[in-house]
């Protein structure tokens, strides 16, 4: 689990401000994703939990990171890339987006970057490297 100084950091690092809302939709605070992460970081999988703790680090590190899209489905897609028909919020941390893929009942499923590279692989076993951020 991330200290709380990094998540002390991170909520203090983010901006909120001039995020797409779907339509239906509502914005999110900078304290909703951080405590969305917080959770995944407790209790979901090893590879959701490493992922969260990773983007909390780098949130800490690598701020001012900033909410692009509150929780939505779709978007332009980009790189070649299909639209993303995951329930997801988008958030840009130095020169890397992540999308925070949530489930049904509003728990973090998994954590994607630019070109949709994982995070932290889902199947990554303990004690694995994890991929090295970008800034």
């Amino acid at each position: 689990m991330a200290s709380e100084q990094t998540i002390h950091r991170a909520r203090k690092n983010g901006d909120g401000s001039r995020q797409f809302v779907a339509l239906g939709e509502r914005r999110i605070s900078v304290d909703a994703v951080v405590d969305l992460l917080i959770s995944a970081a407790d209790t979901g999988h090893i590879g959701v939990r490493r992922a969260a703790n990773s983007l909390l680090e780098a949130m800490e590190d690598y701020g001012p990171w900033r909410i692009l899209a509150s929780e939505h489905r779709g978007g332009v897609g980009g790189a070649g890339r299909g639209m993303d028909q995951n329930a997801h919020i988008t958030v840009r941390v130095g020169n890397t987006g992540y999308h925070l893929q949530i489930t049904l009942d509003g728990h973090l499923r998994r954590i994607t970057g630019d070109a949709d590279a994982e995070l932290v692989p889902p199947w990554l076993p303990p004690g694995a490297p994890v991929v090295a951020r970008r800034r």
